[in-house]
């Protein structure tokens, strides 16, 4: 593609649309810092150690607040409100 970038048309026009970055606790950091990393919730399970149902509660929860769909979701919103860098 040589020297070109994709800019989305909000990104454009210098308008972005309304981005709510709600408060996380301690733990839903650390699951988001993990999500950021690419492991899966027997990953993060293993480094929280928790069980992995319990990794897989935390990757829920953490969705919910963050009021996305899926962790990619996540961890873009997380970086767009400068919770988690990569």
């Amino acid at each position: 593609m040589g020297h070109h970038s994709y800019r989305s048309p909000a990104l454009r026009s210098g308008t972005l649309p309304y981005l709510s970055c709600p408060r996380l606790t301690k733990r839903e950091y650390e699951v988001l810092d993990l999500l950021a990393s690419g492991l899966t919730d027997r990953e993060i399970a293993e480094r929280l150690v928790v069980s992995e149902e319990t990794a897989k509660t935390y990757t829920k929860r953490l969705l919910k607040t963050l009021d996305v769909n899926n962790r990619l979701q996540a961890v873009l919103k997380g970086m767009r409100c400068g919770m988690v860098q990569i």
